[in-house]
């Protein structure tokens, strides 16, 4: 596991290099106290992601189950209703595969 900073983007070598990124950026303002890497009832950590006002959508890339992100589909609903949806596209390499990690802070 390795995080490259020497970029503009900050870039992990693995799915688990998400903690210490979320820790070290809400350092000083919200400490992470847990974490957690998100993964699909199949078992698969990569997903196709949706963003549509304060909710984010997360379609499984391998059997193409449906969730979202500390959220439930009725406010996917309403985000849709009020906004457009923006899909995520990786801004160094273009892929639109993603894997999510979860931060907690009290």
């Amino acid at each position: 596991m390795a995080i490259d900073t020497s970029g503009e983007w900050w870039v992990g070598s693995e799915p688990e290099d998400f903690e210490p990124y979320l820790v070290v950026l809400n350092a000083d303002c919200y400490p992470v106290w847990a974490f957690r890497l998100v993964h699909c009832e199949c078992g698969c950590n990569r997903f196709h992601l949706r963003r549509g006002y304060d909710v984010t959508q997360r379609i499984c890339a391998a059997c193409r189950q449906t969730h979202y992100v500390c959220r439930e589909p009725e406010d996917w609903e309403e985000a849709e209703a009020e906004a457009e949806t923006e899909a995520y596209a990786c801004v160094g390499c273009g892929c639109e595969e993603a894997n999510v990690g979860v931060g907690f802070s009290r």
